[in-house]
């Protein structure tokens, strides 16, 4: 909350009464990016601070990555991982917020004989390569004596497959095709758990920020003071 009343206060800062338009990225499968989103889309609130946004919404953050390097956004709503891939590349972007706490997780169909990361040795698992869940599962892998590129066969599967997959499969699954079990981020596991279409066997959290372009950021002074 305390972050979204920042984001409110943006438009406050902007030096004159011409409406500025800002292009913002955000990752749609995020619940909370979602909710922040609609309210920006469906309220005048950023009408009122003479603001303009166009929304891009995309499935996970190296996707934003993307655009955002080929110049097409100028404010981010992302996770840890990719921010940090983008703070990488050195074009410009930096951070200037907290967002908001998410949790990842790893599932597997609830009649799979498995029931902890360790058992995922010599396994195949989908997760969106790039994604804050990756490094997580890496990183819980790691502390159960796994060798996570030896020992466990990682494929890319982008959030929105996982769950036609699942669905697909049914509850009686033992797999879901060739997956024996896929990691990604809330709140698409935790509502399949709810339904009794997954078991987790193991979570993780990852931290989401809000990241803004340099450039935008110099040509719009203190747009970003009452955010962080």
């Amino acid at each position: 909350m305390k972050v979204l009343i920042g984001l409110i206060l943006l438009g406050l800062s902007l030096e004159s009464f011409a409406t500025t338009k800002i292009r913002v990225g955000w990752q749609v499968p995020w619940a909370l990016q979602g909710q922040l989103v609609q309210i920006w889309k469906h309220t005048d609130i950023l009408k009122k601070h003479d603001l303009e946004a166009e929304f891009v919404g995309k499935n996970y953050g190296p996707e934003l990555n993307e655009i955002a390097l080929a110049g097409a956004l100028d404010v981010i709503l992302t996770a840890d991982q990719p921010a940090a891939a983008l703070f990488g590349k050195d074009k410009g972007w930096v951070g200037v917020s907290r967002l908001m706490y998410n949790r990842t997780a790893t599932y597997v169909p609830p009649k799979s004989p498995i029931k902890s990361l360790a058992e995922l040795k010599g396994k195949t698992v989908g997760v969106p390569f790039g994604a804050a869940a990756q490094r997580v599962i890496v990183e819980n892998l790691s502390a159960k004596g796994l060798d996570p590129k030896v020992d466990v066969k990682f494929i890319n599967l982008a959030m929105p497959e996982h769950g036609p997959l699942i669905k697909k499969s049914g509850p009686d699954a033992v797999t879901w095709d060739q997956f024996d079990a896929l990691s990604g981020f809330d709140p698409l596991p935790a509502i399949m758990e709810a339904r009794g279409m997954v078991r987790i066997i193991d979570t993780g959290k990852v931290c989401s920020l809000v990241l803004m372009n340099k450039e935008f950021l110099e040509k719009n002074k203190g747009v970003a003071k009452n955010i962080s």
